[in-house]
């Protein structure tokens, strides 16, 4: 658990928004922020990324970046001090990477096959831009995704996907970029033997793995209860439900979740930028729940997209950045419609601050009077136990709701 007192430090240094500004501040307070890092994204300054890791549409798939713009500026101990000491200088390197999410690494199983002469043509251009530019990438997501957690795990079709990750591992970049020919580096064998290691490593324990489905249920349970206020209240107004959902944040949840509030708020403002987020869920729908944790899923995959921020880089850069590769579209309106203007990483976690903001949405509501109420009130700690109480609660009033 962070300290409270560091914790507020930290958002009050991220309530700066001019990178200036906020260097000069880290030089006040430099050895109380001193394992601290802040990262700034901005037009102009700092270090560029490369062209083919920005927001684009390519084909029948997109890029999407998590951050709001295209550079990068990062603050930590060292590089102030070689600001300090070079007149307002410092050379760093950002390890850039891309993120596959769980359905791209499926594409890939139509793509990489023991045949490497057929591939689909409509994949193409999925394996050129990922072949082409010799990417850093990362298939973490659909790991992760697939390990022992998951109860509905097809075994046969995720030993599959593996291999077919193992395949494009070994694909001779080269040969293709030359030639346009998929030829492996390793023998069948080989692969398949990385691959039974891939498996049992998927199903053994691991932390991030349970991190990673304790908050796909809390924010499965936030999910639950957006859609039964919306379903459940939906002649009341805007600030009505507004305030039943900040109720249950901060009272029932326990912990706040920005991106997928604001989402929340949105959605019952019938706001149309998140229509196709929401454009499954239905009363009638007879699959509504699995909807909704389809839905959750994909916004846990950008928390842990965002938690990666504050895994170590390689020795030679200062931070990890990640964009993401997508056939979804529902997924792609949401990160373009909440990304991250600046961060700081600290304690192994990731504090985004995003474009938008929770009180920029609210109806005629105070959000601090929230804060202070929680703030006079017993705070209890987060209990992932207290969550699939209400996991249950809320699947079988919204089940109600439909048998209605």
């Amino acid at each position: 658990m962070v300290d409270d007192d560091i914790m507020q430090s930290i958002y009050l240094f991220l309530s700066i928004e001019d990178p200036l500004e906020a260097y000069l501040k880290y030089l006040v307070n430099l050895n109380y922020l001193a394992d601290c890092k802040f990262i700034y994204f901005i037009d102009k300054g700092g270090i560029q990324m490369p062209s083919y890791y920005k927001t684009q549409s390519i084909e029948n798939f997109e890029i999407v970046n998590l951050q709001s713009k295209a550079n990068v500026f990062i603050l930590d101990k060292g590089i102030c001090e070689e600001m300090y000491s070079s007149g307002g200088e410092a050379e760093y390197g950002v390890d850039v990477c891309i993120a596959l999410d769980t359905q791209a690494v499926s594409y890939l199983r139509n793509v990489v096959t023991e045949d490497s002469t057929l591939v689909y043509e409509r994949l193409h251009p999925f394996m050129h831009y990922l072949l082409a530019n010799d990417l850093n990438f990362d298939t973490s997501l659909y790991f992760l995704e697939n390990s022992r957690w998951s109860k509905n795990m097809d075994f046969i079709k995720v030993y599959e996907n593996l291999l077919a990750i193992e395949r494009f591992k070994a694909i001779d970049i080269n040969e293709y970029c030359q030639n346009k020919r998929i030829i492996y580096t390793l023998t069948e064998h080989e692969m398949k033997l990385n691959a039974d290691n891939s498996f049992h490593l998927m199903n053994s324990e691991n932390q991030d793995a349970e991190s990673l489905f304790d908050m796909y249920k809390t924010i499965y349970a936030l999910l639950l209860n957006i859609c039964f206020i919306e379903f459940n209240y939906k002649k009341k107004g805007t600030k009505y439900r507004t305030q039943k959902l900040l109720d249950f944040v901060f009272e029932e949840l326990g912990i706040v979740l920005q991106r997928e509030s604001m989402i929340g708020i949105l959605y019952f403002l019938h706001d149309t930028r998140i229509d196709y987020f929401f454009r499954k869920v239905q009363k009638n729908s007879e699959k509504i729940l699995d909807t909704i944790k389809g839905m959750a899923w994909d916004l846990a995959h950008l928390r842990y997209l965002e938690r990666m921020y504050s895994n170590p880089p390689k020795s030679n850069m200062k931070s990890s950045i990640y964009s993401l590769i997508t056939f979804d579209i529902s997924l792609i309106d949401i990160v373009k419609l909440v990304t991250i203007e600046r961060c700081a990483l600290y304690d192994n976690l990731t504090i985004p601050i995003n474009n938008d903001n929770l009180e920029g949405l609210l109806v005629d509501i105070d959000l601090s009077d929230y804060y202070i109420d929680l703030r006079n009130k017993e705070r209890r700690p987060f209990d992932m136990e207290i969550v699939k109480k209400l996991i249950f609660d809320l699947e079988y009033k919204i089940n109600m709701i439909i048998v209605k």
